[in-house]
């Protein structure tokens, strides 16, 4: 409708001048993977642990909505890589429980997460009940007894038993206060960094093939 496309260019023109503000410069094209590791959502993931400050941070593949090309990030970047104004919480999961969730990302679900403060390989040729080969938060591996705090977006928080495998009846879930959009500390943390040179770290490593 040339009605509508004419509105339409108008309001384009007048929000261009404000996302086109350049905010910093990424380094290393930032590509997304939804089947495996990515170095945005690496990035993103330790972006949201950091203003959370919580133990693990694990974002959905599927919500990173744009890979990037090295050179300059603007705001209409970011805007376009997180659409949709999601928030973050925190629940927290016994070490065994995690490993479960391990497995469940690994086996089961299909909403693939990208984490921080987490590395875990699975290792689809060993036999069942001994694929999760290397568990690690902080650097330690995972205490079974141990309680962790995980941070995600509001999104997955309410699809805990779909992404997870876990009870959400049993599952306490905050908010991150104060209330932040997800963009808005992205947008924070590339000002921060100005550079931004994030890399695929080996943070998950599959072997072998999905069942």
């Amino acid at each position: 409708d040339p009605v509508m496309t004419g509105a339409v260019d108008a309001f384009e023109k007048e929000v261009d001048r404000g996302l086109s503000e350049v905010i910093g410069t990424l380094v290393t094209d930032w590509k997304r993977d939804s089947s495996g590791e990515s170095n945005i959502g690496g990035w993103m993931a330790d972006a949201m642990r950091a203003f959370a400050g919580a133990d693990i941070a694990m974002h959905n593949s599927g919500g990173i909505r744009k890979s990037l090309d090295a050179g300059p990030i603007t705001l209409r970047d970011i805007w376009e890589i997180a659409p949709f104004g999601n928030h973050f919480v925190t629940f927290m999961v016994t070490g065994a429980q995690l490993r479960g969730m391990l497995r469940h990302q690994a086996e089961v679900t299909g909403e693939f997460c990208q984490v921080s403060g987490l590395a875990y390989t699975w290792d689809f040729t060993a036999p069942e009940g001994a694929r999760l080969t290397r568990a690690e938060v902080g650097g330690a591996p995972i205490d079974d007894a141990r309680t962790y705090t995980v941070v995600t977006n509001n999104y997955i928080a309410g699809h805990l038993h779909d992404v997870f495998g876990l009870p959400e009846a049993s599952i306490t879930v905050q908010e991150v206060l104060p209330v932040h959009v997800d963009r808005e500390v992205y947008i924070d943390a590339v000002r921060t960094q100005g550079s931004v040179d994030s890399r695929v770290e080996g943070r998950i490593t599959l072997i072998g093939e999905r069942p």
